[in-house]
This record gives structure tokens, C-alpha cells and sequence, in this order.
């Protein structure tokens, strides 16, 4: 039965596993039909995560640690990102990467056994590259890799990196350009091409390749140069070898200075540097490396570096040094040094130092010698004899020293323990200070030093009177660390010392000619800025004594230590003040500490008292702080002040109080809160090095003491007619050449009480001049101050700060305040400012309003144009500034890690006093500052906003800046009316028309570029310009003025054409290699300008007032060159030219012009012009380039110089003009063949004699490019025949010659002899013949000796000659009575005045003749009897009369009104009443007098009629 039922079952079995093998069979093509399917998805994924932008967002957010800013594009192809910065993950290190950008980048197949693929692009570009890495711990010596082969080859075309900033390097590497490719060659190679690398003024510039397996050899050529400064060098060096050890070969050579090295490194080894040769001769390091901070030095000698046997290493060197100096001249004072040692870098117990021997500047030596060993520990002898400070530093107290100072440990230096100590061990001997303050110094030391303490056995100092002593220990819980814990003793004492001891040795910082520039400027700052010698401390009385006595130990999670601690301030004298007070600070156990502090200087007191709260209520301890601070008088202080600025002067009354809590100090959570106020009464400050002197003898001090007044004939001068008077011998101190404001407390040209107080005034502005003399006005002056704050570190805590002045007076800048408020109140996460100012803030010329004058008032009405729109207050402005802000963090986490500070409704609002109208207006705005760690600004944006400025609006949709230097601006200026705005910059040149303008303005500058792209263009309208006589139109068609600048190409481009101008138009090029710089003298020039002015006249208004062009000119240049040197082509021609000026008298006319350039040089190939009936003519050579000079012949044919009706010159003659960049010189001879100087027709008003000008600023003499300008001078002039000289009572005809000269004189001088021919000479009513005129100059030009006779003509009769001699000279002339025979100075006088003898002289006749005796010791000056009259404030007091009978004299004042108005009162000795007389000039012919007495009154009217 059983045999069927096994028959059955595979029967049923075959169905079930021909199912599965279906079901298995359907799963397979399944499977097979998936992968296809998956593949194609996951390519798919890759595509769309690689090449698309939204892909590329999400991949890159899957990255950990990696954060990004504006990221665009695809991770294949072309991507761009603002900044991406990459955070390793468990570390605080970050690698930060701003304007990253790569083009082209692609995935390639490589068949390379050793590769998977290649990744390859055009360009890879980084504006800034920040590498942030903690160094990471030491686990021993390094170890060489195995191989540096890459699974994936990388192929750079093009790399950019702007600015590279390193841990460990001050200053960022820059311009890195190359290319690079990672597994070149198969994989086998990597290979790197280095274009440059710039780091300071170095360029590094090479090519490197190194095997990726076997030995790793490195192969690699490079130039390491410093292409500019004063002495460009190139060093060309190789390393190459296997990566184990490497050979260095490299040379320099610069001038006289050479360098050669060799060296074998092994960069893996325990030493790495395993052999050295270094050879140099006169090596200076400051030349070499002018950015780097290295001394000046002139090294000569060898070092060397060689192996031994034993694998030890011989170090010996043998240097001298011929450029030693002090290290405050940029020296090391080290003459030469010899030095042999033996190391074993395997085993430092076998350091040895036979020898060690340095000679100092000045005659000092310094010897070492000392070993090591395993045994004995370590020794090193330090033998000093004759060190004198005064050769180290001239501003280092001077110390004269010898002694031994010796170090010993038993320990060796490999293994030292913590109980191993080293023992400092030394005395000094010799003296300290200088002067009178010289006393002899002896300094011993006994210390010693162990891994976990310091212990001092005794230190005592004594120089003269002054002892300092100290004793101590310090002991660590944990080695070289704090933080473990600690405990320390100290017992310290001074007495007597007297800080002049310390001052410097001379106090100057002198350079020599090897200085290098910033060392020179630096060292006349630094002798501005700084008294010369100024004792540390200052030059006052002082007297230290002190004691401090403490015995702490640290308390484990607490910032206060146990134990107790005491300063005692013993009676002293701090520059001649008190000073005396004490700190005592004390905690017993965990008990709660108190810190106490009491100091008095003068009047001035000091007290803090401090409780500290162990309590955990907020969560650690909290201290309480409360400090008061008293200064009742400030004055007291002076000495204080003066010690560093010896004319300072201070005053005022000033006190401040705080309290200040910190919850948890010292750690991360720390909590921080201070409320406070001052106040500050009375204050005022000046003599201060920064600020300028305003110095006057005045009792005090009014409101407008620091406004400016003017010289007479402006604002604040007296009117015509009026006299200085009482105000004689004034001095005005001008801030500046051309200057001519004073403070107005001088009352310049005053009239009575006002002049009167003004004698002997003296306004001093200069701004460098810091002379203190009693009563001096202090420039900074403040009435009242007063503040409040309440600040705390937490983000959400209550935030206040409020400032508040009243009448704050800054002189020099004219600033008067009667109020300004600062308000700050809110808190850190959501605050307001605001500033608000009342007073008078100076205002730039442009915001000033123009002046009232005919031209402008004329511009106005010719072009209908309203050019004073803002009415602006010549006194100052106004200011407002309010914004709301926050911080996103607490301060103190900004404080550490950054942060981000923003605002919003910023509103800033500037206008004039008592006008609506807004000079500044802008707002709301919104900004965003970035903030580094230290709360450093990284980074500061401001949304698109507007701006006005005198209703020209100025529109942005860009504006930010980063760190340090980048910034991206895209504005706008809004069409803009032209000219108003030209007649606030230029108010009297008489602006006007409809002329309409607008422009842009973009920049960016970052790490790689600096781009500019600026525009001003033309857009409607036409400008005209107004003078006295007439208004004249341009008629613009074209404007336009552009620059562009990109990758170091800078474009200039401009233009302007008018109807009535011509055209005038140009573009030039510069090319620098640096994309970043601004063009100098090495950019490359190129381009072209071309003008074509048919009428000169229309661009009369260009040139100086009062001068008138005239002719055609056409210009066509081509530039080329560098900008230092500049190369032009050209053709420059003129007809017709014309120059004229009335006042003066020049009239040249029908002038012509021919100039060719031909690259570095042009010819002038002929200029002519008429004057009168003659010509001027002149030609010659100019050369350009870096040394530019010109070579021209000048020659006058009876040329009309001058053509003035009272001053006329015709000359003839010829000159040699030479001029170089620092050299004009002039040679030649002129004969005058006609000329008349009419000295008698008035000439420009001028400063009254009793008020002298000092102007501090003034250059001596002209300067070009820094340098001064030299003159030479060799010139002869003959006067000729018909010379005329006519004034002050002369009319005479002069002949003579005269040579003019200067070589290397501040002023030209002139020598020579003038004689005069015949003439006349008016004097006492006589008109004189001149029988000897003689000149003679012998060096000054306004100086010449006098000899003159001057006889009075129809005496010949008589037998008697009298007249004048003048003799002296022209600055001191004595001038004598003058006859023949010899007659008594009376009988002169009569026979001059009267023509008789003085025999029976009448009444009239007396009078005439003291009248004529006061006119001859007068001289040309106001007599005294005139200088009583117009002190009494008379114009007029006269005395009139007939016969010899005094009853009959008439007593006559007056006094002028005005102008027109003149009042007379007269009145008769013999009578009892008198007549008034009023007198009105009603026109040039018609004059009405009134006249009222006693006897008769009336009413005149009188007409003159003149004729000849």
C-alpha cells in the first residue's frame, strides 16, 4: 500500500517547483528590468542634484557645517556665493571663503589605472580666503607620508585668490595666480604653477612638481623679489630632492649687497635644518625689507651650520655690523659678533657654549659662556661690562652698568622635574640718571625658579636717596598654570624714589640718512607731539614711598582669594602735589571679602568701596562695586597736565559716581551692570598738543571772543575816513597764509571806548603755536555738563545714556553750542537714539550764502535763476540725528563670538539757523552692521534710501561695506539744476541759466578688483555767466565728464562744446598692474585730446578778474608714456591771440602761437605778440618725462609793457629762461627805452601801519612736489634816456643800470646806481630844482642808499643857495636844511619858505614857518599836532587870521559826518558867541551849507564850475 502513495508525491511536487522557478524567472527579468530603471534614477538624482540650481541648494544644505550666503548656480557649470563658511565638525576651526566663485567646472573620465576621474575648471576665484585652525596637540615627531596619490585628478586653468589670512601671519597674502593640477601625469605628478604671490612688498613666483609615490621627489624653480621700493631685488632659489631631505640653493644680490645660502633640510627629522652656509657682505635687512619693521643693518661674515661624527652639529658665526646704532634709529646696537656652540638634537644634555662674545655700541661687551650635561645640570655665565643705555635708546633712562649675572640648575634640559630649580643669581653696578639727578645705582638679585613657584629671596635696588626692597614666593598648585590654584607672599617696599631719575637721555628721536621715510616722519611727529627730555612722569617734584604687604591664596570656584593684602601710599609728592592714600583688601575663609580704597591727590579724592556677595540668590557670586570720584578744582591738577604738556591749562569743577555690579566675574555666564553719573561744571581747556592757542590780553571772555572778525574793509572795520588811533602797535596772528580773520575780541580799527581797550591787543589763531601768556583763551570752553547711564550685558535689561552740554565754545573751529543732547534709552534689543544740537556748527564754503554783490545780484536778473533757493546762516547750522536699533545678542556674546546690530528710521536732518529748508536731509533709512569678535565691524550695509544735499538728490540701491576694505555702491544723481549749485561754490563769478545735469555713480572693490563707473552728463538746458558789463551765454550742446575703471584700467573721459565756447574734448588711459592701486607715476599713459576755440574771449570768465582773452586756439595731443614720465604728440596753434587788463595797463595783441610735440619733447617754434608799437617774440625747447625741463629764448622789440596812463613800459632786450623740476633760472639784459611811474595818482587801499600781520603758517618759500623751489636770477637793465619819474612832489627824468641777481638767496638782489637828469621837487609851497639825484642799491631792492640835493631857484640874486639834502637810505632817510653860505637852521627855513631873511617876520610869516618845520620832522608820516587833532576825534582845528594883532584869530573845528555831511563850528578870539555850520554835498557840482550864529543865518546853495 505504501509503494503508491510514493509514486504520488513527486507527481504533485513537479507543479509546485515549476511555480517557484516562474515566480523566480519573473523576479530576475524583474530585477533585471529595476536596475536599468534604478541607474537611471540615481543618474537621474545626480543630474538633477549636480547641474541644477535647485539640486545644487539642497546638496549643498546636506553638508554639515557648511552655511552659505546667497548662493547661485550649479555645482557643474558655473556657481557664485557670496560667502561660505565651513565649520569642522567637533572643533571651533573654520575655513571662511567670501566671493567664491568657479567657472566650467566639469567631471571627466581618465584611463589612469591610479585614478576614478578628473575634475576640471576654467577658473576657481576666492576674494578672501580665512583660515581659522587651532594648532593641533604634538603626538610626537612627524612622520612622512606614504604616498600622495589622489583618487580623483583636479585640474584648475585659472586660480584666484585675492587675500589669503593665515593664524600665525599679521598681515594676509595676496594676489595668488596660478594654475594647478592635482595627479598629473596619470596620477603620478602634482604640479604647481605659482604666477605670483604677494605678501607686503615680497612676490613670490615659481613652479613645483613632486612625485605622488616612490621618494616623493620635489622639484621646483622660484623667484622670490621685491619688485618696488627704493632698491628692487630679485632672489632666484631651488629646493629639490627627495621630500625626506631636501637641498636649498639660493642667492641675492641688490647694489653692493650679496647673500648666498645652502642648506640641507629634513623637514621630518627632530631638527630640521640639518646642514646651513650663509655668506654676506654690507646685508641690510631695513632696504631689503621695507614694510617688515627690521632694523637698518650692514652685515658682513658667515654662518655656518655643519654636522660631526657623532651626529652633533658645530654652529659658528662670525658677523660684524657696520651700520650699529640706537635701536630708536631703526639700528641694533651690535657691532660684531663671534659665537661657537655644539648641539645634539638627539641629546640637548650635550648643549655647549664655549664661546659667546658681542661687542656693543659704545664700547660695551657682553660674554657668555655655559654648558649642560646629564649629570651636572646646566650653567650660563653672563659677564656685562660697560653697557650704557644712552647707545641702546636715546629716550631709556641712562644706565651705566657692569656686573655678572649668572643662571644654574642641576637639572639637565631633557629631564627636568618639578623640584628641579633654577637659580638667577647677579649684582649690577654702576650709576643711574642724569644731571642733578645722577647718583649711583647697585642692583642685586637672588630668585629661584621651579616649575611650580618662584621664590624671591631678596631684590634691593639703591640709587642714591631711593631704596626699593622686595621679598616673596609664589607657589602653583598645578605646573606653569593658574588655574589650578596658587598661594603667594609678598613684602615690598620704596621709599624716596624720584621718578626724574628715569627720564630719557636726550629725549630726540635722531634719523640718519639711511632712516627710512616713515622713521623720519615718525621721529618730527614725535618731537611735535612730546616735550624733548620730558622726564618720565614729568619734570614736578616727586617723592614715592610706598609699602605692600600680602598674603593670598586662591578659593576654588571663586574670582577673590583668601587672606589679606594692604597698600599703603605713604605722604609723597606726585609733580608737586600730595599724594597719600591706601587699598586694603581682606577675606577670612569663605567669608565675604571687602576691598577699600582711599587716594587724595591735591584737591582731588578717589574712594571705592566693594562688598562681594558669595550668595548663590542669582546663581554665583556678585560683587557691589561703588566708586566716587571728587575734583573741586580742577586747576590744582595743572601740574598733573603740564607734566606731559608744559603750557596746558585747565579749569573747572568735575564729579562722578558709579556703581557697578558683576554677577558670576570671570566666568562665560558672567552678568555685568553699571549705573553712574557727572557732572562737570565751569570747564575750559587749552595748550594741549592737538589743540590750537586763541591767546588774547583780555580781561574775559564774551560770546563772540571765538567768532572771527575782519581786517578793515570788511565786516567789523570802521568806515572811511576813520583812524586806528588809540589801537597803535596791534599784532594779528593769521592761521594761515592769505588769511586775514581774527578773533573779534582785537577790535580791529575800533573807535572809542572800543578802540581804546584794543591797545596792545594781540590775537593769536595759529594753529600750531602753543605759547601760554596770562589770561590766555583756552579753545575749549564748556559752561555746564552732565550725564547719566545705566547699562547692563544683559540683552533685555533696561539701557540709558544721556549727555547733556550747555554753551560749549570750541574756538579754532568756530563752534558755539548753547545746547546739545545725546538721549539713549531702551535696551540692547530695542533702543532709540537721538542727537540734537542748538547753536552754531561752521559751515563749508558751499553751504554759505553768496555774497551780495553786483554780479551776482546781476546773474540773477540776466537768468532769472533764484541762486540763494536755501537762505543759508553764514553763523552755522543746526544738526539732528535719531535712529531705533537692536542687537540680536547679549553684549557679551557679541562681545566674544560677533554679532548683528541693526536700524531702522534713521533720520538725519542738517539746517541753517532760522531757515526751514534742509541743507541735509535723509531718512528713513535702515542699516545693518556685522559684527566680529571684540565687537569689530565686519561688515555695515545700508538699504536703498535717497539723500538730499541743497535739493540735489542723491538716490542708491546699493551701499555697503566689509572688512577692510570692500565696498559695493550703486547711486544716482537725480537731474539736478546746475546753477545754483555753481554760485554757491563760485558766488562772484556770476552763474546762471537753465542748465540741467545728471549722473551715476558705481563701485565695488574687493579682494581681486577695484571698479569705478562715474558719469556727469549734460541733459538740458544752457549756462550763462554775468560780469560787471554784460551776461553772456555759453551755449552748451555738449557736457560730459566720466571715469571708469576695472582691473586696473582706469578711463578718463570728458567733453563740453558750445555754440559761443568751442569744443574742447579728450580721453585718456592709465594702465596699472595692480588692480587695485590708484594710477601713479609708473601707469601706462595713453590717449588723445583735441580742442578747437574759435573765440578766446568767451572763456574770459575763466581767467583771474579784471583780465580779457582774445584769438582762436587749436590743440591736437596724443599721450603715451607713463604717468611720471609722460610722452606727447602733438600740435598746439593760436592766432590772434590777445591779453588784456586795464587796471594794469597790459594790452598784447595780435599774438600767434606754434608748439609741435614729438613725444619726450616739444619746440616752440615761434611766439609773437604786439604791445604798442613793438613785439615780443619767443621760442625754444621742452622736454617732458621724469625729468622735465625747458629751454627758451625770450626777446622784447620796443615792447609795451605796461601802458597805463600813470605807469608806461617800453622795453627792448633779450633772455635765456632755464627751468628745471626744481629750478627756474632767468639770464638776460633789457634796456627801457621809454617809460613814465606817476607815483601821484593813488594806488589800492591797504592795512593801516599801525596793525602788522603774522602769519605762522606761511612757507618761507615755494615748494614744487615738496621740495623748494630754486631761483636764478641774472638780469641787467638799463633805465635808457626817457625813463620819467613823477610823484610825491618829484618830476625828474633817471638813467642808470642796474643788474639783478639770485643764486641760492631767499630773496633776488640789486645792485647797481640811478641817477636823475634835471627835474623838479615840490616842497613847502617851493617848487625845487634837483641838482643831484643819486640811487645807489647794493643788495636789497627796497633799500637803496639816498644822496639828493634839492636847490630852491631864484636866489641868484641874492647870493644864497638853500634848499634839502636826502642822504641815508630809502628805510631810514634824514633829511637836512641845506645853504651856501652856511646860515643858521632858522635863516634856512626863511630863506626855503620865504625867499627873505627872517628880519622882521610877521605873525602869518611865524606861523608859516613852524608849520613848515613841523611838515620837515614829520616827514612823509601824520604830525603831531594832526595825530592830537584826530585823537580828540577832530577832523579839522585851524587857526585863521590878518595882521600881527592875535584879537583878530579865528578858532575853526570840524568834524566829518559822513560822506557828504560836514559840521564846522568857528569862532573869533574877540567875540562872545560863535557860528555853526553844517555843510551837505548834494552832487559832484551842488553843495548846500546852512550857516547859524548870533549875527546872521542862512542858506546856501553853491555851484562850482572848474575849468583850465
Amino acid at each position: 500500500m505504501s509503494e503508491p502513495q510514493d509514486s504520488q508525491q513527486p507527481a504533485e511536487a513537479v507543479p509546485a517547483r515549476a511555480s517557484r522557478r516562474r515566480r523566480a524567472a519573473r523576479g530576475l527579468v524583474w530585477t533585471l528590468l529595476a536596475i536599468p530603471v534604478l541607474i537611471g534614477l540615481l543618474l537621474l538624482a545626480l543630474t538633477w542634484g549636480l547641474k541644477t540650481e535647485r539640486g545644487t541648494a539642497w546638496v549643498l544644505s546636506q553638508v554639515p557645517g557648511l552655511s552659505l550666503q546667497n548662493a547661485r548656480g550649479r555645482l557643474l557649470g558655473d556657481f557664485d556665493v557670496d560667502r561660505a563658511e565651513l565649520v569642522l565638525p567637533g572643533t571651533e576651526d573654520r575655513i571662511v571663503l567670501e566671493q567664491l566663485q568657479w567657472r566650467g567646472l566639469r567631471l571627466a573620465w581618465n584611463r589612469s589605472p591610479l585614478l576614478w576621474g578628473e575634475l576640471q575648471a576654467d577658473r576657481l576665484a576666492v576674494a578672501r580666503l580665512r583660515v581659522q585652525m587651532a594648532p593641533s596637540p604634538s603626538t610626537g615627531a612627524p612622520q612622512p607620508p606614504a604616498h600622495l596619490i589622489s583618487p580623483v585628478a583636479v585640474s584648475i586653468a585659472d586660480l584666484d585668490v585675492g587675500e589669503l589670512f593665515v593664524t600665525g601671519l599679521a598681515q594676509p597674502l595676496k594676489g595668488l595666480r596660478g594654475q594647478a593640477r592635482i595627479g598629473a601625469d596619470g596620477g603620478e605628478h602634482h604640479q604647481l604653477e605659482l604666477r605670483s604671490l604677494q605678501w607686503q612688498m615680497l612676490t613670490l613666483s615659481g613652479r613645483a612638481q613632486i612625485r605622488t609615490n616612490a621618494d616623493l621627489a620635489l622639484t621646483s624653480q622660484w623667484r622670490l623679489s621685491q619688485p618696488q621700493g627704493k632698491l628692487p631685488w630679485t632672489a632666484p632659489f631651488q629646493l629639490n630632492g627627495p621630500l625626506r631631505d631636501l637641498n636649498l640653493q639660493g642667492q641675492l644680490e641688490a647694489a653692493q649687497q650679496k647673500l648666498q645660502v645652502a642648506a640641507q633640510v629634513q623637514p621630518f627629522a627632530a631638527f630640521p635644518l640639518a646642514r646651513l652656509e650663509t655668506d654676506a657682505k654690507d646685508l641690510n635687512l631695513a632696504a631689503l625689507l621695507p614694510d617688515a619693521g627690521v632694523p637698518h643693518t650692514g652685515l658682513t661674515g658667515r654662518v655656518l651650520l655643519t654636522p660631526n661624527k657623532d651626529q652633533s652639529l658645530t654652529l659658528k658665526a662670525d658677523l660684524s655690523n657696520t651700520e650699529a646704532g640706537r635701536l630708536d634709529q631703526d639700528r641694533i646696537p651690535l657691532k660684531s659678533l663671534t659665537l661657537e656652540a655644539l648641539l645634539d638634537p638627539a641629546n640637548w644634555t650635550r648643549l655647549r657654549l664655549p664661546k659667546l662674545d658681542a661687542q656693543l655700541s659704545g664700547g660695551g661687551r657682553l660674554q657668555a659662556s655655559g654648558q649642560t650635561s646629564a649629570r651636572d645640570g646646566s650653567v650660563l655665565t653672563l659677564q656685562i661690562d660697560g653697557l650704557d643705555s644712552r647707545q641702546w635708546h636715546a629716550d631709556w633712562p641712562l644706565i651705566q652698568a657692569r656686573g655678572t649675572v649668572k643662571l644654574g640648575t642641576k637639572a639637565s634640559l631633557t629631564g627636568a622635574s618639578a623640584d628641579d630649580e633654577l637659580q638667577v643669581d647677579g649684582r649690577l653696578q654702576g650709576r643711574l640718571g642724569q644731571g642733578q639727578w645722577q647718583a649711583p645705582l647697585d642692583v642685586v638679585l637672588d630668585a629661584d625658579l621651579r616649575r611650580q613657584s618662584v621664590v624671591l629671596n631678596a631684590f634691593e635696588a639703591s640709587s642714591g636717596p631711593a631704596t626699593i626692597k622686595a621679598s616673596g614666593e609664589l607657589t602653583l598648585t598645578d605646573a606653569m598654570t593658574l588655574s589650578g590654584g596658587w598661594q603667594t607672599r609678598l613684602d615690598a617696599s620704596v621709599q624716596g624714589l624720584d621718578l626724574r631719575r628715569l627720564q630719557g637721555g636726550s629725549g630726540k628721536a635722531s634719523t640718519t640718512a639711511g632712516g627710512t621715510p616713515n622713521a623720519r616722519a615718525n621721529a618730527r611727529a614725535n618731537a611735535t607731539a612730546s616735550t624733548s627730555g620730558a622726564p618720565i612722569g614729568g619734570a614736578g617734584t616727586q617723592t614715592l614711598n610706598g609699602r605692600l604687604q600680602a598674603r593670598l591664596q586662591s578659593v576654588r570656584g571663586s574670582l577673590w582669594p583668601q587672606g589679606q593684602a594692604q597698600l599703603d601710599v605713604l605722604p609723597s609728592v606726585w609733580q608737586s602735589l600730595p599724594l597719600q592714600g591706601q587699598v586694603r583688601y581682606a577675606r577670612q575663609g569663605a567669608g565675604t571679602p571687602d576691598l577699600n580704597a582711599d587716594l587724595r591727590l591735591a584737591d582731588a579724592t578717589l574712594q571705592a568701596r566693594t562688598r562681594i556677595d558669595p550668595a548663590l540668590r542669582q546663581g554665583g557670586e556678585q560683587v557691589n562695586l561703588a566708586i566716587d570720584l571728587a575734583a573741586p578744582n580742577l586747576a590744582s591738577l595743572q601740574p598733573l597736565l603740564r607734566s606731559q604738556w608744559p603750557t596746558a591749562t585747565v579749569q573747572g569743577a568735575f564729579t562722578a559716581s558709579t556703581t557697578v555690579q558683576l554677577v558670576r566675574p570671570g566666568s562665560r555666564q558672567a552678568l555685568y551692570t553699571s549705573d553712574g553719573k557727572w557732572d562737570l561744571q565751569g570747564f575750559a581747556l587749552g595748550g594741549v598738543a592737538g589743540l590750537p592757542s586763541v591767546s588774547a590780553r583780555a580781561s574775559s571772555m564774551g560770546p563772540n571772543t571765538a567768532s572771527a572778525g575782519a581786517v578793515p574793509g570788511g565786516s567789523g572795520s570802521t568806515g572811511a575816513g576813520s583812524r586806528a588811533g588809540p589801537s597803535a602797535g596791534r599784532t594779528v596772528n593769521a592761521a594761515s597764509a592769505g588769511s586775514s580773520s581774527v578773533p573779534r575780541s582785537t577790535s580791529l580799527g575800533g573807535s572809542g571806548s572800543n578802540a581804546a581797550s584794543s591797545r596792545g591787543a594781540t590775537a593769536n589763531a595759529s594753529a600750531n603755536t602753543n605759547t601760554a601768556t596770562t589770561g590766555s583763551l583756552a579753545p575749549i570752553q564748556l559752561a555746564s555738563g552732565s550725564g547719566v547711564w545705566s547699562l547692563s550685558s544683559v540683552r533685555d535689561a533696561k539701557l540709558l545714556w544721556t549727555t547733556q552740554l550747555k554753551q560749549l565754545r570750541v574756538a579754532p573751529a568756530q563752534v558755539q553750542l548753547e545746547d546739545a543732547t545725546l538721549n539713549l534709552q531702551g535696551s540692547w534689543a530695542q533702543h532709540k537714539l537721538s542727537l540734537e544740537t542748538q547753536g552754531r556748527l561752521p559751515l563749508p564754503p558751499i553751504l554759505t550764502a553768496p555774497t551780495n554783490s553786483k554780479v551776482v545780484a546781476r546773474a540773477a536778473a540776466a537768468s532769472g535763476v533764484v541762486v540763494s533757493g536755501l537762505q543759508l546762516d553764514a553763523k552755522g547750522a543746526q544738526a539732528q540725528l535719531s535712529l531705533q536699533g537692536g542687537l540680536e545678542s547679549d553684549p557679551l556674546v557679541a562681545w566674544r563670538q560677533g554679532g548683528q546690530w541693526q536700524a531702522r528710521d534713521l533720520m538725519l536732518n542738517l539746517r541753517a539757523n532760522q531757515v526751514n529748508d534742509a541743507l541735509l536731509k535723509a531718512g528713513p533709512l535702515a542699516a545693518t552692521v556685522r559684527l566680529e569678535p571684540q565687537m569689530q565691524v565686519r561688515q555695515a550695509s545700508l538699504a536703498p534710501g535717497r539723500l538730499e544735499v541743497l535739493g540735489a538728490g542723491i538716490r542708491w540701491t546699493r551701499m555697503s561695506w566689509q572688512s577692510p576694505a570692500d565696498w559695493d555702491l550703486q547711486a544716482d544723481l537725480e537731474p539736478l539744476a546746475a546753477a545754483p549749485a555753481l554760485a554757491r561754490l563760485q558766488p562772484d563769478f556770476g552763474w546762471g541759466g537753465d542748465l540741467r545735469i545728471e549722473g551715476h555713480f558705481n563701485t565695488r572693490r574687493d579682494a581681486r578688483n577695484l571698479a569705478i563707473d562715474f558719469l556727469v552728463s549734460r541733459t538740458a538746458g544752457d549756462l550763462t555767466v554775468t560780469d560787471e558789463v554784460s551776461t553772456q551765454r555759453l551755449g552748451l550742446t555738449d557736457l560730459r565728464l566720466g571715469l571708469q575703471a576695472d582691473r586696473g584700467v582706469w578711463h578718463v573721459v570728458q567733453g563740453v562744446a558750445g555754440q559761443n565756447m568751442g569744443a574742447v574734448g579728450g580721453a585718456v588711459t592709465f594702465r596699472m598692474n595692480d588692480p587695485l592701486a590708484l594710477p601713479d607715476k609708473d601707469a601706462k599713459l595713453e590717449g588723445s585730446i583735441e580742442s578747437q576755440v574759435d573765440n578766446l574771449g568767451n572763456w574770459g570768465p575763466w581767467v583771474p578778474a579784471g583780465w580779457r582773452l582774445g584769438g582762436s586756439l587749436h590743440a591736437s595731443i596724443g599721450l603715451g608714456g607713463t604717468l611720471g614720465a609722460p610722452e606727447v604728440r602733438g600740435q598746439i596753434g593760436g592766432q590772434k591771440l590777445s591779453l588784456r587788463n586795464a587796471l594794469m595797463g597790459v594790452d598784447m595783441n595780435n599774438g600767434a602761437l606754434v608748439m609741435t610735440m614729438t613725444g619726450t619733447q616739444a619746440r616752440l617754434e615761434s611766439f609773437t605778440a604786439k604791445g604798442g608799437n613793438g613785439q615780443i617774440s619767443a621760442q625754444g625747447d621742452v622736454r617732458f618725462g621724469r625729468d622735465p625741463s625747458a629751454q627758451l629764448t625770450l626777446t622784447a622789440d620796443t615792447f609795451a609793457l605796461l601802458q597805463r596812463v600813470d605807469r608806461r613800459v617800453v622795453a627792448s632786450g633779450s633772455a635765456q629762461i632755464h627751468a628745471q623740476a626744481q629750478l627756474l633760472g632767468l639770464k638776460g639784459r633789457f634796456v627801457i627805452n621809454e617809460g613814465l611811474f606817476d607815483f601821484s595818482r593813488g594806488d589800492a587801499p591797504q592795512l593801516d601801519s599801525d596793525v602788522q600781520v603774522v602769519r605762522q603758517n606761511a612757507q618761507p618759500r615755494t615748494e614744487i612736489n615738496g621740495k623748494p623751489l630754486q631761483v636764478k636770477l641774472d638780469v641787467d637793465v638799463e633805465l635808457g634816456r626817457r625813463l620819467q619819474l613823477r610823484g610825491y612832489g618829484i618830476d625828474t627824468r633817471i638813467r642808470g643800470a642796474l643788474h639783478l641777481a639770485q643764486d641760492g638767496q631767499p630773496r633776488p638782489t640789486l645792485e647797481g646806481e640811478v641817477r636823475s637828469e634835471g627835474g623838479t621837487f615840490n616842497a613847502y609851497g617851493q617848487k625845487l630844482d634837483v641838482e643831484r639825484g643819486v640811487f645807489t642799491f647794493v643788495g636789497p631792492l627796497d633799500n637803496p642808499r639816498l644822496d639828493v640835493l634839492a636847490i630852491r631857484p631864484g636866489l641868484e640874486n641874492d647870493a644864497v643857495r638853500v634848499g634839502v639834502t636826502v642822504t641815508g637810505t630809502a628805510s631810514n632817510p634824514r633829511i637836512k636844511l641845506y645853504s651856501d653860505p652856511d646860515m643858521s637852521e632858522t635863516n634856512k627855513l626863511s630863506w626855503l619858505v620865504l625867499g627873505r631873511s627872517p628880519d622882521n617876520l610877521g605873525r602869518s610869516d611865524t606861523a608859516l614857518m613852524q608849520r613848515a618845520a613841523m611838515a620837515l620832522i614829520s616827514g612823509d608820516g601824520e604830525s603831531a599836532s594832526d595825530k592830537l587833532i584826530h585823537r580828540i576825534g577832530l577832523d579839522e582845528l585851524s587857526f585863521s587870521g590878518e595882521g600881527d594883532d592875535a584879537r583878530g584869530t579865528v578858532v575853526r573845528l570840524g568834524k566829518q559826518i559822513s560822506r557828504g555831511v560836514f559840521v564846522a563850528y568857528e569862532r573869533g578870539l574877540n567875540a562872545t558867541t560863535g557860528n555853526w555850520q553844517l555843510i551837505y554835498k548834494l552832487a559832484q557840482r551842488f553843495t548846500l551849507r546852512a550857516q547859524a550864529g548870533e549875527d546872521q543865518q542862512g542858506l546856501d546853495l553853491i555851484w562850482i564850475w572848474k575849468w583850465e
